[in-house]
C-alpha cells in the first residue's frame, strides 16, 4: 500500500499523467475561446504534451503560457489562414453535394477537393507542433508540415487515427473521456511525434542550419 502512493509508482505515474491531460485540455478550451488564439492554444499544449511523453520536468502553468505568449504572432497568423482554407474547403464541399453538378465536372471536382482536403488535413496535424519546437517563416513553416507529413505518413495516419478514435468513443460510448479531449489527443500524438522532431532535430544538427 505504501508503495501504491508513491510518485515513482508506474500507477501514480499514468494517473498524474492523465491528471496533466485533463489539465492541458482545459486550458486549451479556455485558451481557444477567442478562436483566433486556436493555434498558440494548440502550440502550447504540443510543447507541454511532448515534455509530458519525454518525461521531462513539466510545469504545466508556466510552460504552457510560456509557450503560448512566444508563438502567439505567428500562431495567429496560421490560424487565420488554415480557417480561411477550411472555410473554403466547406463550402466547395457543399456545393458538390448540394447543387446538381454534370458528372464529369462532378467527379473531377470533387476528386480535387478531397486531394487538397487530405493535403490540408496533413499539414494541420503538423503545423502548429513544428512551431512548438522550431523557429521558421510562416510559408515554410506550412511547407515543411506538409512534407513531414508526407515524409512520415505511417505517424501520420496514427495520428489521425488518435484524433478519430477518442473523439468516436467519446460521442457514442464514453462521454467522459470528453474531459481529457485534446489533452489526451496530444500526449497520446506525442509518443509519436517525439521521434519524428528527435529525427528533425538530428538531421539539422548535422547540417548544421535550421530548416
Amino acid at each position: 500500500m505504501k508503495n501504491l502512493f508513491n510518485f515513482d509508482n508506474p500507477v501514480m505515474n499514468f494517473i498524474g499523467k492523465l491528471l496533466d491531460c485533463f489539465l492541458l485540455n482545459i486550458l486549451w478550451l479556455l485558451c481557444c475561446i477567442p478562436v483566433i488564439t486556436i493555434g498558440a492554444s494548440t502550440t502550447a499544449l504540443y510543447h507541454c504534451a511532448i515534455k509530458l511523453s519525454k518525461d521531462e520536468p513539466l510545469y504545466l502553468f508556466r510552460d504552457f503560457f510560456h509557450s503560448f505568449k512566444l508563438n502567439f504572432i505567428p500562431a495567429a497568423k496560421l490560424t487565420m489562414i488554415f480557417l480561411v482554407i477550411g472555410v473554403i474547403l466547406g463550402i466547395d464541399a457543399y456545393i458538390f453535394l448540394h447543387i446538381k453538378i454534370p458528372m464529369l465536372p462532378w467527379c473531377i471536382g470533387m476528386g480535387l477537393l478531397v486531394l487538397f482536403a487530405i493535403c490540408y488535413t496533413i499539414t494541420l496535424l503538423y503545423v502548429f507542433v513544428l512551431l512548438s519546437r522550431f523557429d521558421n517563416s510562416i510559408k515554410n513553416m506550412i511547407f515543411n508540415a506538409f512534407a513531414v507529413g508526407i515524409r512520415f505518413i505511417f505517424c501520420t495516419v496514427i495520428i489521425a487515427a488518435i484524433h478519430f478514435i477518442v473523439f468516436y468513443i467519446s460521442i457514442r460510448w464514453f462521454a467522459p473521456l470528453m474531459f481529457l479531449g485534446m489533452g489526451l489527443i496530444a500526449f497520446l500524438s506525442s509518443y509519436f511525434l517525439k521521434n519524428v522532431l528527435f529525427y528533425i532535430e538530428e538531421s539539422q544538427n548535422k547540417r548544421g542550419t535550421p530548416q
